[in-house]
């Protein structure tokens, strides 16, 4: 059995629930005073100068210029999160993404190399792969080890979050794989998995500044690219679990006869993801067929097929549309147990405006036979690769 390595001095100094929410309140608000984070986590000023006098000596944050605050000449020295300080990788493994990016504590990719690779290899060579990239990534920024605080890895499927194993995901290969482990004995650093659903919703969250703005109590996030996979936020944190994200793909609508690649007949994935659009392209509107193992050129096709909608042509728009009804209308159902405050959208396919529209026409349609109000829809702008980096960045940076 593979022995987990323990975390490094930069993951243990962060472990502290007051030294997080420091660092919370600095990447939320860069050049924040001592004085306004101490008002925003109930500490005294004095806590909050001791705590943020560590994290400037470990070169986490730093001092920067003055900034004048509402009483007439005071000053203060504000705070930011120092990007070189510290960074993390992270790794983005699904269907249709597959990088490696070296992330510094502003939040950019300084390096970022591909992993398209994985697609081709058995289980353990493809976290062999992994490994060698990610040193190949070390070695270019000349970074020293102990200034990587950990990896974090997303995939699209279920995983053991405990144990740091995938149970199962769309790279077949890394289904039952103990990837985490793997990664740290060959990386020497933690490793953290997650599911891209859970990825994208903590990067949302992540990236609300405005601490006034309320966090929905429950919020669900839905996916779409080439399939679609969800996840349920409560209280602004990611709901975690070993089911499958992809589930909710695989709901079986009345009516439908298409054959899912599940090999079940009729799921809601043949009329709602990024593949059923495709196929329906394809035959409407004399689409070159696009083979199933050629994923660069599925998502381009999709890319195109948005684009089209876009800008209007009536015909695109109306599947996009069809295929957000379609998706729309299996939610409300899917989401009657716990009801969201919020639904949330990402990926490539909802790009499309008129998909969105067609998720709020089939909610609005569920919604008003029971004279209920369905919750505001949102589209985010946030895709694969950037939720996996912001969700290493969040988990070695602000977990507590």
């Amino acid at each position: 059995m593979i022995k987990r390595r323990p975390e490094p001095v930069g993951v243990q100094i962060l472990r502290s629930n007051n030294r997080t929410h420091i660092v919370r309140e600095v990447a939320r608000q860069s050049g924040i005073s001592r004085s306004e984070i101490a008002k925003r986590i109930n500490l005294t000023e004095a806590a909050v100068s001791r705590i943020s006098r560590d994290l400037i000596d470990q070169g986490l944050i730093r001092e920067v210029g003055e900034i004048v605050v509402s009483r007439p000449g005071r000053r203060h020295i504000g705070l930011e999160l120092n990007p070189g300080g510290a960074y993390v990788l992270s790794a983005c493994l699904a269907i249709s993404e597959q990088t490696l990016s070296l992330v510094n504590l502003a939040g950019e990719a300084i390096r970022t190399e591909p992993l398209a690779e994985v697609l081709n290899l058995d289980g353990q060579a493809a976290v062999g792969f992994i490994a060698a990239q990610a040193r190949k990534i070390l070695r270019s920024a000349r970074l020293p080890r102990e200034r990587v605080l950990g990896m974090g890895l997303v995939t699209a499927g279920a995983v053991d979050h405990g144990r740091g194993t995938v149970l199962v995901s769309s790279i077949r290969s890394l289904t039952a794989l103990s990837v985490g482990p793997a990664l740290e004995q060959a990386l020497g650093m933690p490793v953290r998995l997650e599911t891209i659903g859970n990825a994208l919703s903590s990067a949302e969250a992540y990236q609300r500044k405005d601490p006034e703005v309320g966090q929905p109590a429950v919020e669900m996030l839905i996916h779409v690219a080439l399939g679609l996979g969800t996840s349920v936020m409560i209280d602004g944190r990611p709901y975690r679990s070993t089911q499958d994200e992809r589930l909710l793909g695989h709901t079986p609508v009345p009516g439908s006869i298409e054959r899912c690649g599940c090999g079940a007949v009729g799921c809601l994935t043949t009329l709602a993801s990024g593949h059923a659009l495709l196929r329906q392209l394809s035959v409407k509107h004399a689409m070159p067929p696009v083979g199933a193992e050629d994923v660069s050129q599925e998502m381009s096709a999709i890319v195109d097929a948005v684009r089209r909608a876009n800008d209007g042509d009536p015909a695109w728009a109306s599947l996009f549309h069809n295929a957000g009804m379609a998706l729309g209308l299996q939610l409300a159902p899917a989401s009657g147990v716990l009801p969201p405050q919020r639904i949330t959208l990402a990926g490539p396919v909802p790009q499309a405006g008129a998909y969105a529209d067609g998720v709020r026409d089939g909610l609005g349609e569920t919604y008003s036979r029971v004279n209920q109000v369905p919750p505001p829809v949102h589209v985010s702008q946030t895709g694969y690769r950037r939720a996996a980096e912001i969700f290493a960045l969040a988990e070695f940076l602000l977990a507590a």
